[in-house]
C-alpha cells in the first residue's frame, strides 16, 4: 500500500550537494548477466543518474568474476537474491543491523524493533502492522533501490525427478526435471 515515489531531480541534486558528492568523476557500477534484466537495470540506473550529473560506467562481468570479486566487495554493484522473497527473510539476510549480508551497511534500530515485533507475535493484526512499519522504514531510509522481483518456482512431489541442486536462481533451471510413473 506504500505509494510509488516519483522522480524528484531537484531533491536529488540538493541531497548530492549537501553530501559533498563528487560529480566531477565517473564511478564504476558493476553488474552481470546472472539474472534476466540485471545488466539492463544497471544501464537504466546509469542513464537516470546522468540527469543529476552523476556519471556511472556500467562494468559487466562474467558470473564467476562478479560473484568472486565484486558482489559484496565493490563500492557500487547490482545485487540479486534467488531466495525467499518475504520481508522477514530479507530482513534476516540483508536489512537487520546484525544481518549476515548487510550489503548496504544499513543499521536502523527502529527497523530492528519492528522486525522483532513481527516475528514475536501470534496476533495477525499486530504482525501486519509490524510488517507495514518495516516496509515504510525500509522504503524511506534503507540503502537499497529495488527495481523488481521475479516469480519463483516451487516443486514438491515424490514423482519429481532430477531437480537442480544449484544455489540461487540455478534452482529454477528445470530443463532436465521430469515426472516419474
Amino acid at each position: 500500500s506504500l505509494p510509488q515515489r516519483g522522480q524528484d531531480l531537484r531533491r536529488a541534486d540538493r541531497l548530492l550537494t549537501a553530501a559533498g558528492f563528487d560529480r566531477g568523476r565517473s564511478y564504476p557500477l558493476v553488474t552481470s548477466d546472472d539474472v534476466p534484466g540485471l545488466a539492463e537495470s544497471a544501464t537504466l540506473f546509469a542513464h537516470e543518474m546522468r540527469k543529476v550529473g552523476v556519471q556511472l560506467e556500467v562494468v559487466k562481468q562474467d558470473s564467476s568474476t562478479f560473484l568472486g570479486q565484486s558482489k559484496g566487495k565493490a563500492p557500487l554493484y547490482t545485487s540479486y537474491w534467488g531466495t525467499n522473497d518475504s520481508l522477514t527473510f530479507s530482513a534476516t539476510k540483508l536489512l537487520l543491523s546484525t544481518a549476515s549480508s548487510n550489503e548496504a551497511d544499513w543499521r536502523d534500530p527502529e527497523f530492528d524493533a519492528a522486525y522483532r515485533d513481527a516475528v514475536s507475535t501470534a496476533d495477525p493484526a499486530r504482525h501486519r502492522e509490524a510488517l507495514r512499519r518495516m516496509q515504510q522504514i525500509e522504503r524511506d531510509r534503507s540503502g537499497y533501490l529495488l527495481w523488481g522481483t521475479a516469480d519463483g518456482v516451487d516443486v514438491a512431489r515424490d514423482t519429481v525427478q532430477d531437480l537442480p541442486t544449484l544455489p540461487g536462481y540455478g534452482r529454477v533451471q528445470l530443463e532436465r526435471t521430469w515426472l516419474s510413473g
